[in-house]
């Protein structure tokens, strides 16, 4: 009998990191609750392929818009500077387009805002992000005289598996894949929340009292080495 503590993940980690828990005495499982899919029709593809010719300022604030762009950009090389949140989408960013093209990062949205309207000069900017993103780093760009180009260049759905089982701990990555569980599922009493950032740990505040821990970063690895950490000690 397999009397590890399980620990379920909500997005898809890779298996470098499953061995690594396994390495330290926790199951960890894979049960993806949300599914993203580039959005890949005529003019989304025709927007990005005009930006990536622009010598412009852009904005990335997840993993998954870089590849929906870069999955255009054949051999063109775009000259960009960029801001983007740290540290995961930053480490993407620079081996995608060059580190010197990396000119700030913040830990979420809205310090990124923050970040942009100090260095930058009210100009037109690009943000490419999901057709469901948080609302805060439009806002304040355009409240700042920003001219805010958004670019959805890929879309999130809710799956919602049943979780069945004895489970120490859930790892959360989004508000997306928090309510995507608890549309189906509740916690078991004993079991821990670990929350990527803010957002996440207030949606999973709604939904349920059980403990949360708070990743120390936005960062899958340092989260998940934080569930270890506390499911082993």
């Amino acid at each position: 009998m397999d009397d590890r503590p399980v620990l379920i993940s909500t997005n898809t980690l890779p298996a470098s990191l499953l061995q690594a828990a396994a390495q330290k005495g926790v199951l960890l499982k894979n049960l993806p609750f949300i599914e993203t899919n580039p959005i890949e029709d005529i003019e989304t593809i025709s927007e990005i392929d005009a930006a990536l010719r622009l010598v412009c300022t852009v904005i990335f604030t997840s993993q998954e818009a870089i590849h929906a762009v870069a999955a255009q950009m054949d051999d063109i090389i775009p000259d960009w500077r960029i801001y983007c949140t740290a540290p995961a989408t930053a480490m993407l960013a620079a081996k995608q387009f060059g580190q010197e093209r990396i000119v700030g990062t913040a830990t979420d949205g809205a310090s990124l805002a923050a970040c942009i309207i100090e260095q930058e000069e009210p100009d037109e900017i690009f943000f490419f992000c999901g057709r469901k993103h948080r609302p805060e780093l439009p806002a304040l760009l355009t409240s700042a005289g920003f001219d805010l180009n958004l670019i959805k260049v890929y879309d999130t759905q809710p799956i919602s598996p049943v979780v069945s089982g004895n489970y120490a701990g859930v790892l959360f990555f989004s508000p997306s894949a928090v309510n995507s569980f608890f549309a189906s599922n509740q916690l078991a009493a004993h079991s821990i929340a670990f929350a990527i950032g803010d957002t996440t740990a207030t949606a999973i505040r709604k939904h349920s009292r059980n403990r949360v821990v708070l990743a120390d970063l936005p960062d899958k690895e340092l989260l998940l080495n934080q569930a270890l950490e506390i499911l082993t000690t």
